[in-house]
């Protein structure tokens, strides 16, 4: 019973601050244990409002850094007004994570305007 309770409140915790096709969430719980909790910690924390909602799909790349990087790219939607809904989410290979760097398309590229976006409020 523990453990089927565990399982379940690690699932809710990947749940909490967006919507998720149940692929998404699959992937996601697949992933190891670490892992897991950084891909989501990493999502949870990008600020979806710099993105223009829209009916079409943002695509964007992330890696989770350490010993055997970790990339990935996230497919997702963005409407007025909604959470972020994941659509899709994928391992990358190095390559394909670098076309996300050319294409400024990197959670690292989001994060970079946030911090812009951060400064000039303040300096105001």
């Amino acid at each position: 019973m523990d453990l089927e309770l565990r399982f379940t409140e690690d699932r809710d915790i990947l749940l909490k601050n967006y919507g998720v096709t149940f692929y998404v969430a699959t992937y996601l719980n697949e992933l190891p244990f670490n892992l897991r909790v950084k891909v989501n910690n990493t999502l949870e924390n990008l600020n979806y409002d710099l993105f223009t909602p829209s009916d079409n799909y943002n695509f964007i790349g992330g890696v989770i850094r350490g010993e055997n990087p970790f990339f990935f790219s996230l497919a997702f939607l963005r409407e007025e007004g909604e959470y972020p809904y994941f659509v899709d989410i994928k391992q990358d290979t190095l390559d394909e994570y670098l076309d996300y760097v050319k294409a400024k398309q990197t959670i690292e590229n989001y994060e970079h305007k946030k911090n812009n976006t951060e400064s000039t409020t303040n300096a105001r």
